[in-house]
């Protein structure tokens, strides 16, 4: 089972909505400045439904997954390549890829390369404690 159905598996289980998990995860314009068609995101805007969230986040996701498939050229655990797949979700393909959590990783220095998430705990030159709490997360899973 792919990254993207597992997450919208824990979703559908949880008794947040998908409306406001996307909020939290920052899948939703909120956190976004380009819209489903590649537009800027405009406040006159309708909003979307939730199916159209659903399916705008599944995309993201399956995107990530592949970027991550692209990248790690070394055999990956099932966990690791889902906190992977959330880190790629949330830095970027560009990130990933000129990343040394990269690089390590693809050296086989796995526990050098998990020591390498809790770097990525800035935005806008601050340390958010968001971040810190997600980059542990996916610490904990790839190492588990």
């Amino acid at each position: 089972m792919n990254v993207a159905s597992k997450l919208l598996r824990a979703l559908r289980a949880s008794p947040l909505s998908l409306t406001y998990a996307l909020l939290m995860c920052g899948a939703c314009a909120m956190g976004c400045t380009v819209s489903s068609t590649g537009g800027p995101i405009d406040l006159d805007m309708e909003p979307i439904s939730e199916a159209e969230a659903e399916a705008l986040l599944i995309r993201d996701l399956e995107s990530s997954e592949g970027l991550v498939r692209r990248l790690i050229k070394t055999a990956l655990t099932e966990n690791q390549y889902s906190a992977l797949t959330s880190f790629t979700f949330n830095v970027g393909a560009g990130a990933l890829q000129r990343s040394t959590l990269r690089m390590k990783l693809n050296r086989g220095e796995v526990q050098n390369a998990a020591d390498e998430f809790p770097k990525w705990k800035f935005a806008n030159k601050r340390i958010l404690a968001g971040l810190v709490r997600r980059r542990a997360a996916e610490r904990a899973l790839f190492l588990a």
